[in-house]
């Protein structure tokens, strides 16, 4: 099977070099990548400069692939290798405890793999992660807040394998003027979405906590990642659903 895989760059990339990976991206070292032509026009603006959208075709026959998006992986697993290669500012204990529970026990072994897919953690997804680390909101809003944005997935390669199987086919410059304010307000409308169905599921929140006190019912939509540690929750356990 071949895939197009788009890169978005300031410059032309006709041969990626996997040693100029940064190990701090989101699954470590690696070239990042993705399937949306749209989001790599985006991403390849960081500014109205604009930049270039390097076109890639990738066999991947023969190629072990981790998707992070699909069972038997899932967003905890993301979750654990974003806490292992990006930083957050945790500033309580059971916000550390929860990242060091993630890594312990969903952490996938990269190294195990040709290539990765699993979300982008952009400037919003990443203040989402965040929020779920703080235990400022729950899994059921974590997975709505990046469900705004599926496209956003990234296809990363991370072996000398995957990398051979790599082939540049072309590159188109992409104008700054048009996509760099797509993608500011793509990032905006995904905050603003995400403020308001936040709002939405506390107000929720705070009817199922009332309903619960009187009629002694468990509050299964609250689980938050102080649950998850403390009652050693899996990506599969009931609860989660």
């Amino acid at each position: 099977m071949t895939k197009t895989l788009y890169h978005g760059s300031r410059t032309i990339l006709e041969t990626p070099i996997p040693e100029k990976g940064n190990r701090h991206s989101d699954f470590g070292s690696g070239f990042y990548c993705t399937e949306s032509l749209a989001r790599a026009k985006e991403w390849a603006c960081d500014d109205a400069r604009g930049g270039f959208v390097n076109t890639y075709s990738l066999s991947t026959e023969g190629l072990k692939i981790l998707d992070l998006t699909a069972p038997p992986f899932g967003l905890l697993y993301w979750l654990a290798l974003l806490a292992e290669h990006r930083i957050f500012r945790l500033t309580t204990r059971d916000a550390s405890q929860g990242r060091e529970y993630l890594r312990a026990n969903f952490l996938p072994a990269p190294e195990e793999y040709d290539a990765i897919i699993g979300y982008r953690a952009d400037d919003s997804y990443f203040a989402f992660a965040q929020d779920f680390l703080d235990n400022a909101i729950t899994y059921k809003q974590l997975i709505q807040a990046l469900s705004f944005g599926k496209s956003c997935e990234q296809f990363v390669l991370k072996s000398p394998k995957a990398f051979a199987a790599l082939h540049y086919e072309y590159s188109d410059f992409v104008d700054g003027n048009t996509f760099f304010e797509m993608r500011k307000s793509r990032d905006v409308e995904m905050r603003s979405r995400y403020s308001e169905k936040r709002r939405e599921n506390d107000a929720d929140a705070k009817k199922r906590y009332y309903s619960a006190a009187r009629f002694a019912l468990p509050d299964a939509d609250a689980v938050y990642l102080t649950d998850i540690t403390r009652k050693e929750m899996w990506q599969g356990d009931e609860r989660l659903r």
